[in-house]
């Protein structure tokens, strides 16, 4: 079947018999003129003068005597009208408003509105918004938001003066230019002007084909169906009837009938996520179409979401031996782009040391940076790179200097020296920033790599973006700020697209929708085939609300769905193989909804005798919902090995103990196996380290009546010391953190946090011992921070029961264990009456800890005959009062209780060890939510 492009070849051949040199043929894009250009190669069997062949947009620029202004260049002449005309927003914060503001214009010209009349329509609509009975009780908000509509309006006029005074432009100034002065261009060169394959024109594009077909120079080829073209609620045909109306064409060239004609097979499927795509994308290439060398140019891949590119590329089968990309990539898609940002986050993080002068990074961007794929390709040390992330974390620090960088990576001063800067100016900055990209290059070169033609192009077009703003400094740096300079980057990156670009009409074919027009092929893949993807929804970033676009005829979201459809429609018409793809995963913004033109075909096309519409879910890789299986580990001989080493080297603690009645598999993974997660900087004091430094300051103060008598008057002494506790807390937490780091923010605050509750215990400790000594009792501290032990033979284990008792006390001759807590005292209960609820039910935690206190106490130190307390102070709490375990509404456990929780715990220990009961993960989920190895278990 005869293509668009040839029949289009073929007529503009057949009207100029004597020649096309003196023909100019404007197409929507490049690659319409390259394969053009191959249809007109065809039609000659030897070498003759090519037409004049270029793009609408191009062809208008050279009409125009105003030179194109580049991006930043227009935000920064902008802003200084913006200030100018009264505007008051900083420099970082107008960029933003400035992107929103120059999309606007460009519309506002392209469609050649009236600005006098669109701007003042504009300001009446928004001041009804802020309209009172009253106008004097307007808020200053109200005022504001007024006064925003006239600065609005004043840049624009202003605005272009002074482009018209440099005699520079915008694209649709450019437009208006041309547009409204067409008459004063002389078109004597060309005896024919051919516009091909356009649909969507701006006002300011039809007024200049619309002037030119009055004077039958030009002629309109268009690519149209009666499809969508005699029915009338097709929105693919919108544009034409309007054309043909406001033109006063009958017929146009050509009108054609393709779309219920040509046999087709449309498979529409539904596959998860961007990879699940890429790889269908591969399947379908190389087992339905079964693509060769020979027939790969019959086949074209559309990308409406350009993020797809990069993963299609990876799964491209081996039968397709070349790619023609023709698209346009954001700068901003790509890696180098995401280093771009971590470096911007790195300084926007870094700090200076105040005693030593010494630039200091934050942990998190350091190793972000240095775990990034561009950094480990050209360090040229990187295999020290883990042993360097391993003793940032476990050295726990916070920042890294910049000379710990470089003794670290020895072999490579130079890429360290050169990555790790903090800029104090915007100059200082961009020349870090263009420092990298050029090291980054001179490496590249020196790679012997056949797959880094990208990056280096990658690097050439970023080069490019921060050479342009470092030329802008002379003017604007006063304006100009960091955190300016990086938001303009992160747009200029966004905004700059790579222009993949090929000239070849041979192998696969791999476009954007756009790039797609005035082209036919017979076999169709398009991806991304989602609502609010293709086409892309109603949202508008614009100053102008929906109604006055409307009313001014400025592009709105039914235009914008009117051009995707007929793009749609139009590559379908001729095809005969057509692969709708859409992705079936939901997220946050309700993806998973398949486009409206399936939706139309599926409505519109079944039944139709020469089309046949299929659907399909493709599966990759699913992972089959199971119910969930049971882990046991059983005891065997080397289970049995580690088990005995485990308690008698190690021994049961308190907290391991509480591990196994949690869920026994999980104390196998935690004690036996000594599985733990990847220890990380602590950057923030955690509870367990408060906890920790709480208790070192309260063993050194009570470490001064170790064996002595507590009094009222020692503890006065203390709190009146507060100093020293300070001293105290920071002692222990220097261990953690450097000395900047506990002086300030969060970590200052914690160190506050932990003072208060060293002295506010001391305070109701003194008031606790001013009651006891009215009472004429004696406090004596005998031990702190002592570990108590006893072994046990169970079965043939030799096994050590042992834990650490914060202070023991004597109370009118009753030893008094207790634990400093820092927690919550909701977390566990104390009180118990039936002790086999220890062995079963980690909520009574608490309680099993301070009864092997007390188990531990009586072995070391002997019967008690007053009994023993066991208890708990709760620091957090105001009163911080002691909370002694309770059985049977007593405090004192006597040696009948003690005699019964050692049987108890023996029985614990003799499951524990019993060979014939496995390792097995608790049948209670309840247990498992913050549990280190709910993953394992198939419970995350």
């Amino acid at each position: 079947m005869k293509g668009f492009l040839a029949q289009a070849a073929e007529y503009v051949n057949g009207n100029h018999p004597d020649g096309l040199q003196d023909v100019l043929l404007c197409f929507p894009n490049n690659r319409a003129g390259y394969f053009f250009a191959e249809e007109i190669r065809a039609i000659y069997s030897e070498a003759v003068w090519m037409p004049e062949i270029t793009t609408f947009e191009k062809w208008i620029y050279s009409m125009s005597d105003s030179a194109v202004a580049q991006r930043v260049e227009l935000i920064d002449l902008l802003y200084k009208t913006y200030t100018e005309v009264g505007g008051e927003d900083s420099f970082e914060i107008f960029i933003s408003t400035a992107q929103m503001m120059l999309a606007d214009f460009d519309e506002l010209d392209k469609q050649l509105v009236n600005p006098e009349k669109l701007f003042k329509d504009l300001y009446d609509i928004k001041s009804m918004n802020t309209f009172l009975e009253d106008e004097t009780t307007l808020t200053d908000y109200s005022r504001n938001y007024t006064e925003f509509w006239n600065v609005f309006r004043d840049c624009y006029f202003k605005f272009s003066e002074l482009l018209k005074a440099e005699r520079k432009a915008y694209d649709g100034m450019i437009y208006r230019q041309v547009a409204e002065q067409l008459s004063a261009h002389k078109f004597d060169n060309y005896s024919k002007i051919y516009f091909i394959g356009f649909s969507g024109l701006a006002k300011s594009e039809q007024e200049i084909v619309a002037y030119l077909l009055e004077t039958e120079l030009a002629e309109f080829l268009i690519d149209a169906d009666t499809y969508y073209l005699k029915n009338t609620r097709q929105e693919a045909g919108d544009f034409f009837r309007e054309y043909k109306k406001n033109w006063r064409i009958k017929t146009f060239n050509w009108e054609s009938s393709f779309m219920l004609q040509v046999p087709k097979k449309i498979e529409v499927i539904g596959v998860a996520r961007s990879i699940g795509q890429a790889k269908l994308t591969g399947d379908i290439l190389q087992n339905h179409l079964k693509v060769t060398t020979e027939n790969l140019s019959d086949t074209v891949i559309v990308l409406p979401d350009e993020k797809l590119l990069q993963p299609l590329i990876s799964e491209l089968p081996d039968s397709v031996s070349h790619v023609n990309i023709t698209m346009g990539l954001p700068l901003g898609y790509m890696q180098l782009a995401d280093l771009v940002r971590h470096i911007g986050d790195m300084q926007n993080n870094a700090g200076v040391s105040v005693s030593s002068g010494r630039q200091r990074f934050y942990h998190r961007d350091v190793i972000t940076i240095l775990q990034h794929s561009y950094f480990r390709l050209l360090i040229k040390d990187a295999a020290v790179i883990p042993d360097v992330i391993r003793t940032i974390r476990i050295t726990n620090k916070v920042t890294v200097t910049k000379e710990e960088l470089l003794e670290w990576f020895k072999a490579d001063k130079e890429l360290v020296s050169t990555f790790f800067q903090k800029s104090e100016t915007v100059s200082q900055y961009l020349a870090h920033l263009l420092s990298i990209t050029d090291l980054m290059m001179q490496r590249f070169a020196l790679l012997d790599l056949n797959d880094n033609e990208t990056d280096k192009e990658v690097l050439h077009w970023l080069k490019k973006v921060l050479a342009n703003l470092h030329s802008q400094l002379g003017v604007f740096e006063q304006v100009w700020d960091i955190k300016s300079i990086q938001k303009l980057i992160e747009s200029e990156m966004r905004a700059t697209r790579l222009p993949f670009e090929s000239d070849k009409t041979d192998g696969l074919q791999v476009m954007g929708m756009m790039e797609t027009r005035a082209l036919d092929f017979k076999n169709v893949v398009i991806l991304s085939m989602n609502e609010s993807v293709f086409p892309s929804g109603k949202g508008f970033n614009s100053f102008f609300p929906y109604d006055l676009r409307k009313a001014y005829g400025m592009t709105t979201h039914r235009d914008r769905d009117a051009v995707a459809a007929y793009l749609f429609y139009r590559l379908i018409q001729r095809a005969e193989n057509v692969y709708l793809i859409y992705n079936t995963e939901s997220d946050l913004l309700g993806g998973g909804e398949k486009s409206r033109f399936i939706l139309q075909l599926q409505h519109e096309l079944s039944g139709q005798a020469n089309i046949e519409i299929r659907e399909s879910n493709f599966v990759l890789g699913a992972d089959v919902a199971q119910a969930e299986q049971g882990i046991d580990v059983e005891k065997n001989e080397g289970v049995r090995a580690l088990l005995k080493a485990f308690l008698a080297e190690k021994g049961l603690s308190p907290t391991a103990l509480n591990s196994y009645v949690n869920c026994s598999l999980q104390f196998y993974f935690k004690y036996i196996l000594s599985l733990r997660e990847e220890e990380d900087v602590e950057e923030d004091m955690e509870a367990s380290t408060i906890g920790s430094a709480v208790h070192h300051a309260l063993e050194k103060v009570f470490g001064g009546v170790l064996g002595k008598q507590l009094t009222s008057s020692y503890l006065t002494r203390a709190i009146a010391a507060s100093d020293r506790i300070g001293v105290l807390i920071k002692e222990y937490l220097s261990e953690r953190f450097d000395e900047e780091s506990l002086a300030q923010g969060k970590n200052y605050l914690l160190y506050t946090v932990c003072k208060s509750l060293v002295i506010n215990f001391l305070k109701n400790e003194m008031k606790r011992v001013e009651e006891l000594e009215a009472q004429g009792k004696t406090v004596t501290i005998t031990l702190l921070e002592h570990k108590l032990a006893q072994k046990m033979q169970i079965n043939d284990y030799d096994v050590t029961v042992h834990g650490v008792t914060d202070r023991v006390e004597l109370v009118d001759g009753v030893p008094g264990m207790a634990d400093y807590k820092t927690g919550d005292s909701k977390k566990g209960k104390v009180k118990i009456d039936d002790l086999a609820l220890l062995k079963s039910s980690p909520e009574y935690s608490k309680a099993l800890q301070l009864m092997i206190y007390a188990l531990l106490y009586r072995s070391e130190f002997g019967r008690q005959t007053k009994g023993i307390r066991s208890g708990i102070y709760w620091l957090r709490h105001a009163e911080g009062k002691y909370e002694s375990l309770a059985k049977d509404k007593s405090d004192l456990i006597g040696d009948g209780t003690l005699d019964s929780f050692e049987l108890l715990l023996k029985e614990i220990i003799g499951e524990l060890v019993d060979e014939h009961i496995p390792f097995r993960k608790t049948e209670d989920k309840d247990r498992c939510g913050f549990c280190d190895f709910k993953r394992i278990c198939g419970r995350d």
